[in-house]
């Protein structure tokens, strides 16, 4: 069962124009792990960080994609 917080939650996220409830890295709607950089990332990319080595396949794609994240912050704040 869902409670009333759930639910204004659930609410919230699928009116956002800004898309910052959208994952930092994959781009899911609804993003409800920590903030970087203004933006949220969703639990599976959060784990997949956390648990990622450097030489692992999916490194580089992580690096770009929190990469472009600093430069389109770094552009919103000029």
């Amino acid at each position: 069962m869902r409670s009333a917080v759930q639910d204004n939650r659930n609410d919230h996220k699928a009116c956002d124009p800004s898309g910052r409830r959208a994952c930092l890295v994959c781009g899911r709607p609804g993003a409800d792990g920590p903030v970087i950089l203004g933006r949220r990332l969703c639990t599976g990319c959060e784990r997949a960080i956390v648990s990622l080595d450097v030489g692992a396949r999916d490194y580089d794609f992580f690096v770009a994609r929190i990469r472009e994240a600093w430069r389109s912050y770094i552009q919103e704040q000029e």
